[in-house]
């Protein structure tokens, strides 16, 4: 994630989350509450409220693009 920390932040314990579960709308959930927690944003451009709300939208979206690309939904 770029913009939410000090470099660029690689979401490790948001990774921990999902590695080697099965995938449902409650792992999802605990994914976006756990990035949005491991996030240590600024409050330059944007309130950090804000950044930690628009990271939870990422990690649902990005999750689900990737499930769908998978063909899971087949």
């Amino acid at each position: 994630m770029g913009g939410v920390a000090k470099t660029p932040l690689g979401m490790k314990r948001t990774e921990g989350v999902l590695r080697g579960k099965k995938l449902d709308q409650n792992l999802v959930g605990k994914a976006c509450q756990e990035g949005s927690e491991e996030i240590q944003p600024r409050s330059r451009r944007s309130t950090a409220f804000y950044k930690k709300e628009v990271t939870k939208i990422l990690i649902r979206d990005a999750v689900s693009l990737a499930w769908e690309r998978a063909g899971k939904d087949q």
